[in-house]
């Protein structure tokens, strides 16, 4: 299941993406500096230079010749501050979008709602969500056919960069869906690690511990479907601008935090 794209990397940003995801790179390529600071999750792939290499069954995804799917589309649903005033930022819009899709794709009914306070963190709430262990093979036929109907204001780039994160997303979505099946005893814990890294170990006293570890609002919130059902509930929380602080806790847990260079969102 691998067919050839061409996406248009620089050669330092397709270098950071292979480290990122474990892509192996085409033989004789020599990536250059991989960038580590003052990533813009929106920006990281360039439109204008081309590279070749191979991911799956992302195509269509990727050049937006994916047929229609209707019962799979992004939340219209306005990214809004306490108040209601519909002052967002789009990358915590594209969050929230992108995990709409994805908890869509696996066959679950939810709905997410993201609302922003002045600090710019967002906060997503879910409703009636039971996942046990979902059909990879859904995910695989989502990648193949989604269609994304873009809720928010966004450049032809910015478009083709959340076709990239979503895709990976799922992509990740199908490991946790291989390897966290029951949700009573699942310890969620963050440890350093590298970008798009999970780990799922089992352990005598807690039973399964899933770490994940992700840069972009995008990656980190399909880790998280998965996830719904933990029974204490989780939350991601961090800071709008900077270096960030971001951690996930649950009650079964001791809460525990990494560093990222992108606007996350809090979760509860």
């Amino acid at each position: 299941m691998s067919t050839d794209i061409m996406p248009f990397w620089k050669e330092a940003e397709l270098g950071y993406f292979a480290h990122a995801t474990g892509l192996r790179l085409p033989a004789g390529f020599v990536p250059t500096a991989i960038p580590r600071t003052g990533l813009n999750p929106l920006d990281v792939f360039s439109q204008h230079q081309q590279s070749m290499m191979k991911i799956g069954d992302l195509t269509q995804v990727l050049d937006g010749t994916t047929p229609l799917a209707e019962e799979v589309r992004i939340s219209t649903d306005r990214v809004s501050d306490i108040a209601g005033n519909g002052q967002s930022t789009k990358r915590i819009g594209l969050a929230v979008s992108a995990l709409n899709q994805v908890v869509q794709a696996l066959g679950y009914e939810v709905t997410l709602k993201g609302t922003t306070r002045k600090d710019a963190a967002a906060t997503l709430s879910y409703q009636g969500v039971t996942l046990k262990s979902a059909n990879t093979l859904d995910v695989d036929r989502w990648i193949r056919n989604a269609d994304l109907n873009y809720s928010y204001p966004l450049s032809a780039d910015l478009a083709v960069n959340e076709r990239i994160h979503i895709a990976l997303g799922a992509y990740y979505a199908r490991e946790l869906c291989l390897t966290v099946e029951n949700s009573s005893g699942i310890d969620i814990e963050v440890t350093p690690a590298d970008l798009g890294e999970v780990r799922v170990e089992n352990h005598t006293k807690t039973g399964r511990r899933v770490s994940i570890m992700s840069k972009t609002p995008f990656c980190i919130a399909v880790h998280l479907v998965k996830l719904f059902c933990h029974p204490s509930g989780f939350w991601i929380s961090g800071s709008p601008s900077g270096r960030k602080r971001t951690e996930i806790r649950s009650e079964s847990a001791r809460t525990q935090s990494y560093s990222a260079e992108s606007v996350l969102f809090e979760m509860s």
